[in-house]
């Protein structure tokens, strides 16, 4: 009896968490991950300010990381894990609380208060449209909240769904041979996609334009293979919600209790701000630094508390000399500043009238 249990206690303390990303305006590549776990502490996964690899640690100990923590990223990680439980939709709302506090600085508060107002009203009209797909089915009454939430992380739109099971399959060039009318009609299914997963499309897509000519067999070649691997997990979740919302039957059988699609919410911002990032690449003042941020933060997205040898997300990044880095400009307030850019492009990608 006693093996049994010690191998059940061995188990659970192996088993995976939900890793949830955090936008972070500190001097990082990029973010934060939050690990959550049922029977163990939470963890915080950042990119190594050091060098290559991910460090791990317990989210109150930012200060023992080796760089400046922003008084943003300091009151959000103390919200978050102030939360029992920690919920993905939580996560977002204390994202964006934060800087509507005015952590992130003044754009940043602006930009979040005129998105607040605007979250509201499409918070309610999704909530509405929900109760009335849903209602007069056995469904949970946990489930119009939830999905609402969902809906609000992904920027889905009723109106959107056809859209996301009939635009054009990614990198395909508009038309891809077709008449006029069905090039004109991918077009727009492709302009009615949700900013979030066009912008996916687009940046990923693309990024071997944007990364060095030889990364093929090297950490900037897996940073590639683990964002085109994420690129269909994400289609993947939009499509499922899509069909969701399509067939009242098959909506009304997700029980939120069980978390679906959890994994790939957790990590929707993640993905986000990875495209965000590498939209910075061409322009950044070391093309070799940004890189290295890139393929550091899709580390830390695609980090797996068991990862085997072989499916170990780029194992061997490296980060370039300080030699590359132009002396006149500061490296962490660059980064600080990019971070903060990048936040306020988050804050507002769902909304097309800000």
């Amino acid at each position: 009896m006693e093996s049994v249990l010690e191998s059940q206690k061995a188990a659970a303390s192996i088993a995976p968490g939900l890793s949830v990303f955090l936008p972070t305006t500190s001097p990082l590549s990029g973010g934060l991950m939050l690990r959550i776990y049922q029977t163990r502490p939470t963890e915080l996964l950042l990119p190594n300010p050091f060098g290559a690899g991910v460090l791990v640690a317990p989210p109150d100990r930012l200060d023992d990381f080796g760089f400046a923590p922003s008084a943003f990223d300091r009151v959000m990680i103390r919200r978050i894990i102030a939360l029992k439980p920690v919920r993905i939709s939580d996560v977002r709302d204390s994202v964006r609380a934060t800087a509507l506090s005015g952590f992130a600085g003044r754009e940043a508060q602006v930009l979040a208060r005129a998105v607040a107002a605007i979250s509201v009203r499409r918070r309610r009209m999704l909530r509405d449209q929900i109760v009335a797909t849903v209602m007069r089915r056995n469904t949970s009454p946990d489930l119009p909240d939830w999905l609402t939430g969902v809906l609000m992380q992904t920027g889905l739109n009723p109106h959107d769904l056809s859209s996301v099971l009939c635009a054009p399959v990614r990198n395909r060039a508009p038309g891809g041979g077709k008449g006029g009318r069905a090039a004109d009609r991918d077009g727009e299914a492709e302009s009615r996609l949700p900013p979030r997963l066009r912008l996916l499309r687009e940046v990923i897509g693309n990024l071997p334009d944007i990364l060095p000519p030889d990364y093929n067999g090297t950490s900037a070649g897996r940073c590639l293979r683990l964002a085109e691997n994420a690129l269909t997990r994400m289609e993947a979740l939009y499509t499922g919600l899509a069909e969701c919302l399509l067939v009242p039957d098959r909506l009304a059988g997700l029980v939120p209790a069980g978390r679906p699609f959890a994994t790939d919410l957790g990590l929707l911002a993640g993905w986000t701000r990875f495209c965000l990032m590498a939209r910075e690449v061409m322009r950044a003042p070391s093309r070799a630094h940004a890189v290295a941020d890139l393929t550091a933060l899709a580390q830390v997205l695609g980090h797996k508390n068991n990862a085997s040898a072989q499916d170990a997300p780029v194992l061997s990044t490296a980060r370039p000399g300080p030699s590359e880095w132009p002396r006149e400009i500061d490296h962490a307030l660059y980064l600080s500043e990019r971070n903060e850019r990048m936040l306020r492009a988050e804050i507002t990608l769902d909304v097309r009238d800000v």
